[in-house]
C-alpha cells in the first residue's frame, strides 16, 4: 500500500523550502555586506545591494542605526516567510517578481540618494 502525503505535510514543505533557502543565505549575505563595508573604510556597494533598506537609514540619520542593523538581520528571513507563505498558495513566482521589484527599487534609491559618506 502506498501512503500518500497529507495535504498538511505538502503545505508545510511548500512553506519551508523558500524559508530555509533564505535562512541559509542570510549568514553569507551578512558576511559579504559586513566585510565589503570594511568597518566604514571599504566600499558600501555590496551592503547597498544586499541590504538597501538598512542603508537607506543613512539618508535620515547619516549613520547606520542599531534598529536598522536589526532590520538587516531579519530582512532575508522575512523574505523567506513571505515567499514561503505565497508558495503555499501557488504564487511563488509572482511573489518573487514583486519582491525583486521592491528590492531593486530600494537598491536604486540607495545609489541615487545616499551621500558621499556611504559611497
Amino acid at each position: 500500500m502506498v501512503k500518500v502525503a497529507s495535504n498538511k505535510n505538502v503545505e508545510t514543505a511548500r512553506f519551508f523550502l523558500p524559508f530555509a533557502m533564505m535562512m541559509m543565505l542570510t549568514p553569507f549575505f551578512l558576511i559579504v555586506g559586513f566585510f565589503s563595508a570594511g568597518a566604514g573604510h571599504g566600499s558600501y556597494f555590496f551592503a547597498k545591494v544586499l541590504f538597501p533598506f538598512t542603508m537607506l537609514s543613512t539618508i535620515a540619520f547619516n549613520e547606520i542605526t542599531v534598529s536598522f542593523l536589526v532590520l538587516g538581520l531579519i530582512q532575508f528571513p522575512t523574505y523567506g516567510v513571505f515567499l514561503g507563505a505565497m508558495n503555499r498558495f501557488g504564487l511563488l513566482w509572482p511573489a518573487i517578481i514583486a519582491l525583486s521589484i521592491l528590492h531593486i527599487g530600494a537598491i536604486a534609491a540607495c545609489f541615487l540618494l545616499i551621500g558621499e559618506n556611504f559611497s
